[in-house]
């Protein structure tokens, strides 16, 4: 289940530990990568697993394995990541032309989760 209330208090950190922990399998390297310290890598976990109600990730011989709900969010994140840089109009799909802000967080996040929730509309 998605935590819609907990969605909205993502930020951007959150979700570049989350794909950085997903490729890394490692809080710490993720913390070394991002020049952070690794509470806060674990910080922004508890954030994400509070948010998507899952524990994302489970150590086994001290590597981080993805669980299920992880290695299927993780294309959701991705498009969150590209769709930041992007005009609003194209994240929306709309073709009004004064649209020519970036899209933000807030605009992206809710966008990706109606797919995480939903899952594309079909045909």
């Amino acid at each position: 289940m998605l935590h819609s209330n907990y969605l909205k208090q993502l930020d951007l950190q959150d979700i570049v530990v989350f794909l950085n922990l997903l490729e890394l399998r490692s809080a710490k390297r993720t913390a070394e990568l991002m020049s952070v310290s690794q509470p806060t890598v674990s910080y922004c976990l508890k954030r994400l697993r509070g948010c998507f109600d899952d524990t994302l990730f489970a150590s086994s011989q001290g590597v981080l394995l993805p669980t299920t709900k992880a290695e299927k969010i993780a294309p959701y994140l991705r498009m969150v990541m590209t769709a930041k840089d992007k005009p609003i109009a194209t994240v929306v799909g709309n073709n009004v032309g004064q649209l020519k802000a970036g899209a933000p967080i807030a605009v992206a996040v809710p966008l990706a989760s109606s797919y995480v929730v939903a899952g594309p509309k079909r045909g």
